[in-house]
């Protein structure tokens, strides 16, 4: 006979399920945080090269690439510390 009832397992059912939900709503939220800082430097670069009316859209690039390692960097930080928890 097994030591927990049947209402017991389907409560630790539902809490797993809401676990798993949770992660993935906090992980495609943070897919939607990454777009946006990446898209923030950006149009900051692209705004940066039209105040300087340069020719060559440097600071869009460098805007580019400064968006996307800051977006990894907070990324992996918070896995990092999901991991240690």
């Amino acid at each position: 006979m097994p030591n927990q009832s049947p209402k017991s397992e389907n409560s630790e059912k539902k809490k797993k399920g809401k676990r798993k939900a949770n992660e993935y709503l906090k992980y495609s939220g943070m897919a939607f945080e990454m777009f946006a800082v990446m898209c923030l430097f950006t149009v900051g670069g692209t705004k940066l090269d039209e105040y300087l009316q340069s020719e060559k859209q440097y600071f869009t690039m460098l805007g580019a690439i400064l968006g996307t390692i800051f977006a990894l960097t907070y990324t992996l930080r918070d896995f990092i510390a999901k991991k240690d928890k």
